[in-house]
């Protein structure tokens, strides 16, 4: 178990999930070695695996919370808000004292909109674990657009950014849109989405994404601020969100950090 979780917080998930798929050869019934599982599979982005492995660990001990919320941050993964809120509750529900399901209850209620009441679950996750939990600065948009170009405009004169990609051509919003064709698998978790699209070209109605340069991005304020205990942390988010996914960018490939 050391092992597993040594491995998952080094950023090895393929090699953690060969770990429990032997341990389960000879333990098929350990719930500790289900939940590693999916969380290696959450890690490589497998989460209709990792919802199944969630599931077993329910099946194995329906008294235990943890895989519940574990569920409910899949689902706010894959963008499914209302069910990711219903599982939170019930998470919450059988271990009012489980500080991940008061934190993913804030999440959904912050993308829903509700903002007093995430605001509640929170300061309610803070209260139940402070090390690990605390309640998201609140930033004017004012105040996220001028850093944000700020932070776009030091990217370009590191070469991170190509002077190609205009800082006009990012648009910011404060939720996904699911209306929205270019945020199609978007997670809701998601700091950016960088769309590649060669110019003139059009497939089904909808602009392609294979191949050409970077012609926009979208990054999402409410995402940013959850991860800011004070208002000054924004900077450093943005710094890390944006620089990380483009410079992990592999050529002409739509991407979600």
């Amino acid at each position: 178990m050391e092992h597993l979780e040594f491995l998952l917080n080094e950023g090895e998930p393929e090699r953690a999930w060969n770990l429990c798929r032997r341990g389960l050869r000879r333990y098929p019934r350990d719930p500790d070695l289900w939940l590693f599982l999916g969380d290696s599979l959450v890690d490589s982005r497998r989460l209709t695996d990792a919802e199944k492995a969630f599931q077993k660990v329910v099946e194995l001990r329906p008294e235990w919370g943890v895989p519940v919320a574990k569920q409910a941050e899949v689902r706010l993964m894959e963008g499914d808000i209302q069910a990711a809120m219903r599982l939170a509750s019930e998470a919450h529900d059988l271990d009012a004292s489980l500080a991940h399901a008061s934190h993913l209850r804030g999440i959904c209620s912050e993308l829903s909109g509700q903002e007093d009441e995430a605001t509640f679950w929170f300061h309610r996750a803070r209260h139940l674990q402070p090390e690990h939990y605390f309640v998201p600065a609140r930033i004017t948009s004012q105040r996220f657009q001028t850093e944000f170009m700020d932070v776009l405009d030091g990217l370009r004169q590191q070469g991170i950014i190509d002077e190609g990609l205009d800082h006009s051509k990012w648009e910011i919003l404060d939720k996904v849109e699911p209306e929205n064709p270019d945020l199609a698998g978007v997670s809701l978790l998601s700091f950016c989405h960088v769309v590649r699209k060669p110019a003139g070209r059009r497939r089904g109605g909808r602009a392609s994404r294979d191949g050409g340069p970077v012609v926009r991005g979208y990054l999402f304020r409410r995402n940013n601020i959850r991860e800011c205990r004070v208002p000054e942390d924004l900077n450093v988010q943005l710094y890390v969100a944006i620089s990380d996914e483009l410079e992990s960018t592999p050529g002409g490939r739509t991407v979600v950090a």
